[in-house]
């Protein structure tokens, strides 16, 4: 039997993420639609390297944003593992390499600044069967977005 810090230690695993977001139209100050690219690194309980891509829409008319420039984004687009997934297996479905990618995000920072703050949700899924009958995963992901 494991102890109880050895089954703490195999729950950590991280992902590293590095992308890369183009805006592709503009609704006004208020909408926008974006085209994202990421590459992300898997580590602790499983090890392996994924692509993402996606469209994503970002809303930005929050009545605050003159105080903190403030987004809401949600993206949908495609994910590939280049390893099976070993958190997404389960005893009766094998993870799936290739699952959609469902980014949702809100950003803070101040205005007029070329940068932000992001809590994120970075999600795997298989959306109950349309893509895949594996499942998939969700990462909490704090990090910052600079616009060039």
């Amino acid at each position: 039997m494991k102890s109880f810090a050895a089954k703490r230690k195999c729950a950590v695993l991280y992902v590293w993420v590095a992308g890369a977001a183009r805006k592709l139209a503009a609704y006004g100050d208020y909408l926008s639609v974006e085209g994202e690219f990421n590459a992300g690194r898997n580590t602790g309980r499983q090890d392996h390297i994924e692509i993402n891509t996606a469209a994503v829409l970002r809303w930005h008319a929050f009545p605050w944003r003159r105080q903190v420039a403030t987004s809401v984004a949600w993206g949908l687009g495609l994910s590939y593992a280049l390893a099976r997934p070993a958190i997404e297996d389960q005893p009766d479905r094998r993870a799936s390499r290739s699952l959609l990618f469902m980014p949702t995000e809100l950003t803070l920072g101040p205005p007029g600044a070329n940068w932000q703050m992001l809590l994120r949700i970075h999600h795997r899924s298989g959306a109950f069967g349309v893509v895949d009958e594996a499942t998939g995963s969700n990462f909490i992901a704090l990090g910052l977005r600079f616009q060039l």
